[in-house]
């Protein structure tokens, strides 16, 4: 401990899954994707959680659209889910572009990073 610091505890926030991974803060919220559990998990700062079934989906990665649409990966597929509040649907079916299960790839450009990047045919 550093001097001037105070030691505290912690606090269980939620229970209820199986394993939470991916965390994000999104308008006031902890958003978490729950593998093995097959959901997506929300929880208020009060700790009351609400879950978004996601069944045979292995839903791993978690990131927003600037319209609020949560954007969810489907490991076990290679695919891109879309949830718009009220129905979860297929956005991009990358399986022939990641070679197995949970391949991870962030970019900022569209065309990717150039030591990753794969020829996608165009026509």
């Amino acid at each position: 401990m550093t001097a001037g610091t105070e030691q505290t505890g912690t606090t269980e926030l939620a229970h209820g899954f199986c394993f939470g991974e991916g965390p994000r803060w999104f308008e006031g919220l902890l958003w978490f994707s729950d593998m093995l559990g097959e959901a997506v998990h929300t929880v208020t700062l009060s700790g009351s959680m609400t879950t978004l079934p996601v069944p045979g989906h292995s839903p791993s990665g978690l990131g927003f659209r600037p319209d609020g649409t949560l954007l969810i990966v489907s490991t076990q597929d290679r695919q891109v889910l879309r949830y718009d509040g009220d129905t979860v649907e297929l956005l991009a079916d990358l399986s022939d572009l990641a070679p197995q299960p949970s391949e991870t790839w962030w970019s900022t450009s569209r065309a990717g990073p150039t030591w990753d990047r794969k020829r996608v045919p165009t026509g």
